[in-house]
């Protein structure tokens, strides 16, 4: 519905325009000046603001550049997003502080980018690629490769697909492929990206950083559907470098869980840091693929007020089921918060030890395929979301600081012979203090791939959300009004993944099967930095 102001003049102004003997401009009510700069754009409004005081009071009206935020981007805008202050300002930053110029083409890899992370600090990303090298980038003008290491050379991986840097930047880990079985290594950022330590893990599955120095990953117990998460960490370089020996999942790292489930594929490991969730919170069941009865393990939020922080380990199971599990409250010492669990840290192993509570000793013991499996755990949450998932992000509010998970899915439908998967792409949102989700949608994106579909990474920062897309395009929203601000185009194939700059959110990379790796930036950056070598 268009925005209107009636002109009404108040008694005051028609004696200000009678007693003008000379009638300006000046004189002129403000709802008349108004209607007049309803027909100037965004450049000129200020611009017309400078001929007197009357008329800058005028251009700075928040009614006239919230009708323009309207007008440009077709939205219905009716109260300002927390932590905002002004309509003028908003537009600003929706016009001139949004990463839409492509600044940049790199064309150092020779096949399909597959994965991009930058450290907690901004200062570098990282590339992996199907050409099985990892590209260590320096983010300047212009953007250059600081080291890379070709991993085929140095542990005869097929491909790789997947990066993640520790909070402090001085250690990345990698995933990669070698004749099926999968594989980390993680890469010491300091010394040319040479390689210390690694071991298996599940196929193109995804890990995290528990801290600086210890790392987990999962993978699939043999001959079972049940996943087992574990923790490695990075030796001491001066005794272990380089590094010596492969290390084989079975018989190195410490289990933290073991999970089980309806299916065997497993994705997405991650670490975070939540408030304590309430709970337990069951999983509706909306459609035919939740067919196994769901449970959660009894949980009380805990009434140590030193417990209302703790770090969790979540993973999607079976494409569509978030499992959440608390890690407990500290890891230098014994803690207990929220379901009682324990976690033991010891500084000269591998990080973490096997106390943490499993089934007892009068409980079934599992048994699939004449394999009698370890104890299962049982996660403290589980979410049914809306379809098949192919990438989601934790995100922490910087103005609220509520906690939010992001996530793409593909909705699910099925026939008497197989399960299909659609080709549009929803983007929703959890708030992970509720597990409830807050009713926002980001669409345009597509995927053609057929079951199980193709990851497609995602990246939110305080104002905007960006996915990859089937389509050969990235996709740039903005997260309080939910409107596509740019699509970030490439030559062919699938956008894998676009980040931001975690110090800077108006510098974001997209990469892609065609090669590419693309450099956006907003026209506030451009103005300091020319373009170069730009499509």
């Amino acid at each position: 519905m268009p925005f209107t102001r009636e002109c009404n003049f108040s008694s005051e102004e028609m004696e200000k325009a009678k007693v003008c003997s000379d009638p300006n401009w000046q004189c002129l009510p403000d709802c008349i000046l108004m209607h007049i700069f309803d027909f100037l754009g965004a450049k000129d409004i200020p611009k017309a603001g400078l001929a007197c005081r009357h008329w800058h009071r005028v251009s700075e009206d928040e009614f006239l550049w919230r009708k323009l935020i309207s007008q440009t981007w077709k939205i219905s805008v009716k109260k300002l997003p927390p932590g905002k202050s002004s309509w003028k300002e908003e537009y600003r930053r929706l016009d001139f502080h949004s990463p839409v110029l492509c600044s940049e083409l790199l064309v150092d890899h020779t096949d399909e980018v597959l994965y991009v992370t930058f450290t907690k600090h901004g200062q570098y990303f990282a590339t992996v690629s199907r050409d099985v090298t990892v590209k260590l980038w320096k983010v300047d003008y212009p953007t250059h490769v600081m080291s890379d290491r070709d991993m085929q050379a140095a542990l005869l991986w097929d491909c790789m697909h997947y990066a993640c840097f520790n909070d402090a930047g001085t250690y990345l880990m990698v995933g990669g492929i070698k004749t099926r079985v999968g594989y980390g290594a993680v890469l010491d950022i300091d010394h040319g990206l040479e390689v210390l330590l690694v071991f298996e893990m599940f196929p193109y599955g995804l890990g995290a950083w528990l801290n600086d120095h210890t790392f987990v990953a999962g993978r699939n117990i043999d001959r079972s559907n049940s996943l087992q998460i574990k923790a490695f960490t990075v030796p001491n370089v001066e005794e272990f470098y380089p590094y010596q020996q492969v290390l084989p999942l079975e018989s190195c790292g410490d289990v933290i869980y073991t999970f089980y489930h309806e299916t065997d594929r497993f994705t997405d490991i991650t670490i975070e840091t939540f408030d304590c969730i309430p709970g337990p919170v069951l999983p509706t069941v909306p459609r035919h693929k939740c067919k196994s009865k769901v449970t959660t393990a009894p949980s009380k939020p805990s009434t140590d007020t030193a417990c209302t922080w703790f770090k969790t380990v979540s993973f999607v199971a079976g494409d569509y089921l978030l499992h959440i599990k608390n890690l407990g409250a500290a890891l230098s010492s014994v803690n207990t918060c929220g379901t009682g669990n324990t976690l033991y840290c010891h500084p000269y192993n591998t990080g973490l030890d096997q106390a943490l509570p499993h089934l007892g000793p009068n409980d079934p013991i599992v048994v699939e395929n004449d394999v009698q499996l370890p104890s299962v755990d049982v996660p403290d949450h589980v979410v049914c979301l809306k379809g098949h998932v192919t990438g989601y992000k934790f995100v922490v509010s910087d103005e609220t600081k509520q906690k939010f998970l992001f996530y793409n899915y593909r909705p699910l439908t099925s026939t008497a012979d197989e399960l299909s998967l659609g080709e549009a792409i929803e983007m929703r949102a959890l708030d992970l203090s509720t597990l409830e989700d807050i009713g926002v949608s980001y669409i345009g994106h597509q995927a053609r791939s057929p079951f199980p579909g193709w990851r497609l990474y995602v990246d939110v920062t305080e104002d905007y959300v960006a996915s990859g897309s089937e389509d050969s395009c990235g996709y740039l929203w903005d997260r309080h009004y939910g409107v596509c601000l740019a699509k970030y185009e490439h030559t062919s194939g699938v956008v894998n993944a676009v980040a931001f700059s975690p110090t800077d959110q108006e510098y974001a990379v997209t990469i892609g099967d065609d090669h590419m790796i693309k450099v956006w930036r907003s026209r506030n950056k451009m103005k300091r930095v020319p373009p170069t070598n730009t499509l």
